[in-house]
């Protein structure tokens, strides 16, 4: 078809690795939640490398406000939740630095991807609250909600980006 070209590999990776996350979280056992960590932080990396050959490293170079937003807000969620998820402390460290990542990337950039990388920010939070032991109601739901907004919005406005002129 005349004018229209390919994903990107880093976006269909960005998916295939959260499709892979999201299988392996079905489980319930250490290894399986690892996996499902590992799989969605190899997602958020594709992510944001796919937002930076979209132009979101220039864009975060000529305004930092969403990288020091997202990287004040990941110190800060890490220092309060932190001590509070004991063994998976240093996983989640690991992982919500790479979603805080996307997050910025994807601020720099405006639009449905700016919205998209609050909803996963938020939909990830949700359940970070959870592993620290806080209640929040209809969290299931919420996460769930936040989550596949988040997919939608990153993916189609990634494509909408990328459209040729």
């Amino acid at each position: 078809m005349r004018g229209t070209r390919r994903p990107s590999p880093w976006l269909v990776g960005a998916l295939a690795a959260s499709a892979a996350g999201d299988v392996a979280l079905m489980g319930t056992s250490r290894r399986a939640w690892t996996a499902g960590v590992g799989s969605f932080l190899v997602a958020q990396g594709c992510y944001t490398r796919h937002l930076a050959e979209l132009g979101a490293a220039r864009a975060l170079r000529r305004r930092p406000v969403p990288a020091l937003a997202f990287g004040t807000a990941w110190a800060l969620t890490n220092a309060v939740l932190g001590p509070r998820t004991g063994a998976l402390r240093r996983p989640l460290l690991v992982y919500s630095a790479a979603l805080a990542a996307t997050g910025a990337s994807s601020n720099a950039l405006g639009g449905r991807l700016a919205v998209g990388g609050w909803a996963f920010v938020a939909s990830d939070l949700l359940i970070g609250l959870d592993l620290a032991g806080v209640e929040v109601p209809a969290r299931d739901a919420a996460v769930m909600a936040t989550y596949v907004t988040a997919q939608y919005l990153l993916v189609t406005g990634a494509l909408e980006r990328a459209r040729p002129a």
